[in-house]
């Protein structure tokens, strides 16, 4: 018998959906010829915007942990979230100078 306000089943046995077909019956990402996978837009920005706060969150640390007064007071320093090739994905807003393109 389900809920009749949430439309929820009570009974612990009764499988649960996975979050995939609850946002539309969409499938996992398939993978392209070259190894890369298709990204749904909202889960690109929701990956994109976590990986720019951990980079933040490293920035906030490395300057608390810091021994270098100039790291400590200036906030001179970077860090980054980098892909395997060293590119640069994510990066703490420290020094504007660093910041690249």
């Amino acid at each position: 018998m389900r809920c009749a306000r949430t439309g929820a089943n009570p009974d612990p046995r009764a499988p649960v959906p996975s979050p995939r077909s609850a946002r539309g019956g969409r499938r996992s990402p398939e993978a392209r010829g070259d190894g890369r996978v298709k990204v749904d837009p909202v889960d690109r920005v929701v990956i994109g915007q976590g990986l720019i706060a951990a980079a933040r969150e490293m920035g906030a640390k490395l300057v608390r942990s810091a021994y270098s007064t100039i790291l400590r007071e200036a906030r001179d320093g970077s860090a980054a979230v980098l892909d395997r090739d060293g590119r640069v994905v994510a990066q703490a807003e420290l020094v504007p100078l660093q910041l690249g393109p």
